[in-house]
């Protein structure tokens, strides 16, 4: 809890990106790594399971800084069983034919290949430069499933109470009052949450900022 509460009030992040990110943190990632949708200075490279890996970042916006400029919604510009490991990261639901995207990312990982994919779910819309999903994690499930893949859909988040309050604070300006207003009430929310779960984990599920899939090529 203090670790949130503190990327709360120093970077003035979203409980839905710390929750992904302390879910990613934990992914174990090896060989070479497809990263599409990011660029060479993206964040999470700094992430312990993501340092002294061979990563080749696709991006269709140059100022990213890609690896490769191009689409996943099209040919990747790779051979067939290129990499060991793909990952998106909040980009699937920026794609509008996310089964081409899993089709072309399965002829491109290796034997065995891993696919991670993040995709937010009760999260507010955010156009970058569109926005065109909200899949379950039923709805993901079946996508990957239809491909070939082994998969397991992990919800990411807390419960209700959390999602309440992230779409609350969105409205809030950025400023250090507002900070400490916010402070107080994920903490509040995410104690309520912790105190839901113990009676049904699927409230976690139901009310998940996003779903983190791990599909495995078989």
């Amino acid at each position: 809890m203090d670790s949130i509460l503190i990327e709360i009030i120093r970077n003035n992040r979203s409980l839905s990106r710390i929750a992904s990110d302390l879910t990613i943190k934990r992914l174990r990632i090896k060989g070479r790594v497809l990263d599409i949708g990011s660029g060479r200075d993206i964040y999470y490279r700094k992430f312990e399971n993501f340092s002294n890996l061979e990563i080749v970042s696709l991006n269709i916006v140059n100022k990213k800084r890609p690896n490769v400029i191009g689409t996943a919604e099209g040919f990747l510009p790779f051979k067939n069983e290129s990499f060991d490991v793909c990952v998106a990261f909040r980009v699937l639901e920026h794609i509008y034919n996310t089964k081409k995207v899993i089709k072309e990312v399965k002829r491109v990982l290796k034997k065995d290949g891993k696919f991670y994919a993040y995709v937010p779910f009760l999260y507010p819309f955010h156009a970058d430069p569109q926005d065109f999903h909200r899949f379950t994690d039923m709805a993901l499930k079946k996508m990957f499933e239809e491909e070939g893949f082994v998969v397991k859909v992990i919800p990411v988040g807390w419960g209700p109470f959390s999602v309440a309050f992230l779409m609350i604070n969105v409205i809030f300006p950025n400023n250090i009052f507002f900070r400490l207003i916010n402070l107080l009430i994920a903490t509040i929310s995410i104690t309520l949450d912790l105190i839901l779960n113990l009676k049904s984990k699927e409230s976690k599920r139901r009310f998940a900022f996003g779903y983190l899939v791990e599909a495995q090529m078989v």
